[in-house]
């Protein structure tokens, strides 16, 4: 017996139900349950009963009508959520005893508990009550329904109603939606529909526009419509993308999909709002988990949407998730566009590929191939960060790849890697020992410059007047840095065989600054 702190006696539960109390997670829940009951603190008692992982029976009757139905009600749309159809039956039968009559919510439970277990005479009985007392049928019940019949093997039934001329999915969006959400999805194919197209744009209209995107939802109508070999009109794509929370893994594959399909029908990306895609795009950068493979298929579905903003960003997202190969798609792409990359994609794209390719360089050789494969030109400022990172890493075949591939600024990459000398000495020596193809003349002879005019010799200086000397590249100029760098250290011996073979040199002369030179030689000796 339980007992109140009115001190009123209770029936116990095994009286009210005719079986033993579910165990809970507290001994003293029924005590709570009825404390609650009498105060009429019904947002409590459901709060408790969510907690709960399974239904518990009323004990006690309560003077107030109203209030014992409600009791009832609540505990009913537990053991629908339960699936504990035994369990609502026990419950009806407690109703009877006490005479509690039933309202519309009771009806609309039990119709959701025989519907959802296919006891088809229970469930008819209840839609007979409820016809007969003149409630109508919930969305959610309406969509049961359905598909109780169809799970049960009694398709005519479910065809009638859906295809009364008053059906309530024709006019009502949140049936087409509960429809939506059911297997009658599936199995409309079975069901001997004559517009069956215009139920599933009702389903995936109701789908597109809800407060919530259900874009898992419009997914589900997507593949029915595949099986008839259509398409909906996908008007509704811009409302899902505005109102879709991406909270799973499975949400943002269920929006690059429906995004395919809009495309697949010829949907063209220009059609939804830039906000909208712009908003999408955010979603999926703040995405915990977001892949190299998903955000390859969003950049296809969007990319060249609408200029500088939108591409831009799709960029961003390729540079984040190290989707080296939509990198090479989205920069061709704009620049085709002849849209600017952001400075802070240039960087960081040149820093991740410099970073990336330093353990595999094909990743570099695969990115420069998509470019040049749409004849589109590495910007030179974006090829200077690139090859800075590559040199600061010494990563000497990413640089050859580069070298080989871009129209390069060397003497901007000269003045590029003033800090970082020694790594490009590295670069250069590698370069000669692996018998690949040397440094071009023109970073050559701006390097060699720019390593001389510090008054000293750097440790490079020879390396870079070595290989200047295999390519052909001594010049006039180049001869005179030579001769000024040997005589800046003192060592008048060095300077004078370097301007001897200056003389020597076919097609080579004397300037003014090489007199100047010979007259600080004399003096130096």
């Amino acid at each position: 017996m339980f007992v109140l702190r009115c001190g009123r006696p209770l029936l116990s539960l095994r009286a009210l139900c005719g079986r033993q109390c579910y165990a809970t997670a507290s001994s003293d829940l029924p005590d709570q349950v009825m404390q609650l009951a009498q105060q009429k603190s019904y947002r409590a008692i459901q709060k408790l009963l969510s907690e709960t992982a399974v239904p518990l029976p009323p004990n006690i009757v309560s003077e107030d009508a109203d209030y014992n139905i409600w009791v009832y009600n609540m505990l009913l749309q537990h053991c629908v959520r339960q699936h504990d159809v035994d369990m609502v039956e026990r419950l009806l039968k407690s109703m009877q005893d006490r005479d509690v009559k039933r309202d519309m919510i009771t009806l609309m439970h039990c119709v959701d508990a025989y519907a959802q277990a296919a006891q088809l005479d229970s469930l008819e009985s209840m839609l007979q009550e409820q016809e007969s007392r003149g409630f109508e049928l919930a969305p959610a019940s309406y969509a049961k329904v359905v598909e109780a019949y169809v799970r049960s093997g009694r398709t005519a039934d479910a065809s009638g109603m859906l295809r009364a001329e008053n059906a309530p999915w024709r006019t009502e969006t949140a049936v087409a939606l509960a429809l939506a959400n059911s297997a009658v999805v599936e199995a409309l194919h079975t069901l001997e529909l004559p517009d069956p197209a215009a139920l599933l744009q009702s389903m995936f209209s109701a789908a597109t526009t809800a407060s919530e995107a259900q874009v898992g939802t419009a997914v589900r109508v997507l593949g029915a419509y595949r099986a008839m070999g259509a398409h909906p009109d996908f008007q509704g794509v811009g409302s899902v993308l505005a109102n879709l929370q991406l909270r799973t893994s499975q949400d943002l594959d269920d929006a690059i999909l429906l995004l395919e399909e809009a495309l697949r029908a010829n949907v063209v990306a220009s059609r939804l709002p830039r906000s909208v895609v712009a908003e999408f795009l955010t979603k999926c950068q703040a995405f915990h988990g977001l892949t190299a493979l998903e955000v390859t298929r969003i950049a296809a579905c969007v990319q060249g949407h609408q200029g500088l903003h939108i591409d831009n960003i799709v960029l961003q997202l390729c540079i984040q998730v190290q989707a080296w190969d939509a990198c090479g798609d989205s920069l061709a792409n704009l620049l085709r566009n002849g849209v600017k990359p952001w400075l802070s994609n240039k960087t960081s794209l040149s820093k991740g590929l410099a970073a990336e390719s330093h353990t595999d360089v094909s990743v570099l050789e695969t990115f420069i191939a998509r470019l040049k494969a749409r004849d589109v030109a590495l910007d030179s400022r974006f090829v200077i960060s690139l090859l800075k990172g590559l040199i600061i890493r010494q990563n000497a075949k990413g640089f050859q790849v580069v070298m080989a591939s871009a129209d390069v600024e060397w003497h901007n990459v000269a003045q590029a890697v003033k800090g970082h000398r020694d790594q490009m000495l590295q670069i250069l020596v590698d370069l000669r020992e692996s018998g690949g193809p040397q440094a071009p003349v023109q970073l050559l002879k701006p390097l060699l410059q720019e390593w001389t005019r510090h008054g000293r010799v750097f440790h490079g200086f020879k390396e870079v007047a070595a290989q200047l000397r295999r390519s052909e590249g001594l010049d006039t100029n180049v001869y005179n840095w030579i001769i000024a760098a040997y005589i800046d250290v003192s060592s008048p011996e060095q300077a004078e065989a370097a301007l001897q073979e200056m003389q020597e040199k076919p097609g080579v002369a004397s300037d003014a600054y090489t007199l100047t030179l010979m007259k600080r030689l004399l003096k130096l000796k």
